[in-house]
């Protein structure tokens, strides 16, 4: 018995959609809202509100830098 042999009944994967160590690499939906294998859908609608977040942090902070500048001015 070979134990390098895939199990009976193995199916294997088109080349086109799995190369790799990555799975998600072959097809352009499936890091996104169109995978539907567990919960990286959530994990990719997690990643785009922190973005929106860090975003948001960084204009306020340039806002009040701009005010505390506009305050150092004024004296």
């Amino acid at each position: 018995m070979n134990p390098n042999a895939p199990p009976q009944g193995y199916q294997p994967v088109p080349p086109q959609y799995y190369q790799g160590a990555n799975p998600a690499a072959g097809h352009p939906m499936m890091m996104f809202l169109g995978n539907s294998q567990g919960a990286l859908w959530f994990a990719s609608v997690l990643w785009f509100v922190t973005w929106i977040l860090i975003v948001a942090v960084l204009f306020a902070l340039l806002r009040w830098l701009w005010r505390k500048g506009e305050e150092i001015k004024k004296k």
